[in-house]
């Protein structure tokens, strides 16, 4: 090469056997020129596993034959496989993910190695493609500890009713005969057991480790408490399985406590926590029929049953069976702890500081939150109290009352005073329940969140679970009961969920239209209404603009959807919030052009799209009524312009598809 050669600043691939040569030039010098050759390897071919394990270290091969997956480790370091002849590890990343049957079509390349007294397929690793079929592998049972060893090695196996114990940082599995083996827990992404006292099923890959004498140990891929016939898994179940694991209670649960998200429940395994819409409501005591279940999510070091999907109901609750309520376990300030999170407990002569965030009992203190359950605190906080709640996890271990001085339910309750508006309510001490003598009206809902508007034209939201789940704009409530709290210094509504049903159905409520710059925090949980407005975001914040001011928006209900053209917006509808101090808006309409009609398929303009819009539109269809523009637009989702079996079907398979 000269210095009018072609520069490469940049990797080149070689495809064949060639030769580079190469200079360097600096201020009209030049170098020697050097040279390197590369010729690339002809991979051996193999037949099977068993033809690729007695071929000489160090050669490249080339499987002419497919594998099937056992298993694939979360960093994809560790691929077990098998196929007719026998079972082989395959190590480093092969640029594909697999799961348990998975086919890997032939064509696959790699070097055969020896480690750990094993032969392994390792890097330069190439050729690997998707899988081609998929047909699930069960493991081996029976079998027993002392098979895990050479003959073994890298097989798919179970056993049931095993017990681990642990000699500093190396466990010891026993099976149920008693014979023992090595087992290493993380390498296939499950942790030991916290519980060294209890029985668990295992399944796992044989693996081995060391070059000389070497151990061989079971690498556990799935991990549970044994159960016995009757029994079956519970909350105690809940902190030895793993991450993301979607599971299904096999027995009954006992209601310790509900509120909004946070379910508080015990059985017979162990006591936890489901957090998220249930769809149900529960009582003090009530029995959670089995069948009920979610994803296991840990937060702050404790287990929590999730929703499978974010934003979707937790799946499987159903209505109580029956109520036998709990007896709470007696215990001290200092045992508020790890060791009785999400326990129904008692302190007793425990006094309650001014601000209502210390417990102390005999000179020992604990954190005490009452805005999860929003108790009504004693008047009288310069005596001892009797504390019913539940040990609960945030900075610190801590109390959520449930009740004082007497158990949940059992208090003398007074009759709810009358109320004739919110702001009515909100004189009231914190916790003391009104009665309203007027209605209120929904303006909408999701979730825990419900926001009401009172004859008086007062705004607030009701936070928390209600016997009603599909208030629209318009709907009205009678004798609402109701306590109030704070949250970012702001008052907002706790139902007593009984009496927020629907009575009937009025007159929706319009939003207050002002310019941006007219809104203030005394306007928090007010419906406002924006026109002529912008969107745009600047540093991963969106906001909504007018020629006055500009205000946050948080997309709390999910109106910001993928395909939204967002600089087409020109109006925006929601709900003024406050966050750390700062004012924002939740959206809930976005729109361009002329007010908007809402969601298209959303025929009862309720926000959501589901079988209450399908039973709307056949309504409509079979009264033969004419209906407004907006609602014909709606429900107009065959957009044929007429209303009929198009859109049934339409919206049907707009349902399923979401």
């Amino acid at each position: 090469p000269t210095t009018n050669s072609t520069l490469y600043s940049a990797p080149f691939t070689l495809s064949s056997n060639a030769t580079g040569k190469a200079i360097s030039a600096q201020d009209g010098e030049t170098s020697d020129v050097v040279s390197a050759t590369y010729e690339f390897a002809t991979a051996t071919p193999v037949a099977n596993i068993a033809a690729y394990q007695v071929i000489a270290d160090g050669t490249v091969v080339m499987f002419n034959n497919p594998v099937n997956v056992l298993a694939q480790s979360a960093n994809k370091r560790y691929l077990y496989v098998k196929d007719n002849s026998g079972y082989a590890l395959i190590y480093s990343d092969c640029g594909q993910t697999y799961v348990n049957g998975d086919v890997i079509p032939a064509g696959f390349v790699g070097t055969k190695k020896t480690y750990n007294g094993e032969p392994e397929l390792a890097d330069p690793l190439s050729g690997f493609q998707p899988a081609s079929g998929n047909s699930p592998i069960a493991p081996t049972t029976p079998f027993t500890a002392n098979q895990v060893g050479h003959a073994t090695f890298a097989n798919y196996v179970s056993m049931d009713e095993v017990t681990f114990t642990k000699d500093g940082n190396n466990y010891t599995l026993t099976d149920a005969s008693g014979n023992t083996c090595a087992v290493y827990f993380g390498t296939m992404g499950v942790n030991a057991p916290s519980d060294l006292n209890a029985k668990y099923d295992v399944i796992g890959i044989v693996g081995s480790y060391g070059n000389e004498n070497t151990v061989y140990q079971l690498l556990p891929t799935f991990c549970k408490k044994h159960t016995n016939p009757g029994e079956g898994f519970g909350w105690g179940d809940m902190g030895d399985t793993p991450d993301n694991t979607e599971v299904t209670f096999e027995v009954e649960s006992t209601v310790i406590w509900q509120s909004g998200l946070y379910l508080y429940a015990m059985d017979q395994t162990g006591f936890g926590l489901a957090y998220g819409n249930v769809g149900q409501t529960y009582n003090h005591g009530d029995k959670i029929p089995a069948g009920f279940g979610g994803k296991k999510t840990t937060y702050k070091g404790e287990p929590e049953l999730a929703a499978v999907q974010s934003g979707q109901p937790l799946p499987g609750f159903q209505a109580a069976s029956g109520n036998e309520r709990p007896t709470p376990e007696e215990i001290t300030v200092n045992e508020v702890n790890h060791d009785h999170w999400a326990h129904y407990v008692v302190l007793k002569n425990a006094m309650i500081n001014a601000e209502a965030t210390i417990i102390t009992q005999n000179g020992a203190t604990c954190e005490m939150y009452n805005k999860t359950f929003n108790a009504t605190l004693p008047e009288d906080l310069s005596v001892p109290h009797t504390i019913y709640g539940v040990v609960a996890v945030f900075n610190n271990y801590q109390i959520l009352p449930i009740s004082f001085d007497y158990p949940p339910g059992e208090a003398p309750v007074p009759e709810p005073e009358d109320v004739a508006n919110i702001n009515e309510l909100y004189a009231l001490s914190t916790g003391a329940q009104g009665h309203f003598t007027t209605p209120l009206t929904t303006i909408f809902q999701s979730g825990p969140n419900l926001y009401v508007k009172d004859v008086d034209g007062n705004y607030s939201l009701v936070y928390g679970t209600v016997a009603y789940t599909e208030f629209v704009n318009g709907d009205f409530i009678n004798d609402a009961v109701a306590s109030w709290t704070t949250y970012q210094n702001n008052k907002q509504m706790v139902p007593k969920a009984e009496t927020f049903v629907k009575a009937g159905h009025g007159t929706a409520v319009e939003p207050e239209v002002m310019p941006i710059e007219e809104v203030s925090q005394d306007m928090v949980h007010w419906f406002l209404g924006f026109e002529d407005v912008a969107i745009v975001t600047e540093e991963d914040k969106t906001y909504v603009q007018d020629e006055t001011g500009r205000i946050q928006l948080f997309d709390k209900f999910g109106v910001i959807t993928e395909g939204l053209d967002l600089s087409a917006v020109n109006y925006v509808e929601g709900f003024l919030t406050i966050y750390k101090g700062e004012l924002e808006l939740y959206p809930i309409t976005l729109g361009g052009g002329e007010v908007p009609c809402g969601m298209k398929g959303d025929v009862n303009n309720d926000g959501e799209i589901n079988i209450a819009d399908i039973n709307a539109l056949i309504d409509i269809i079979l009264s033969g009524n004419t209906v407004d523009a907006c609602t014909f637009w709606r429900a107009d989702i065959a957009e044929d312009g007429e209303l009929g079996i198009a859109d049934v079907n339409a919206i049907i398979d707009r349902i399923l598809s979401l």
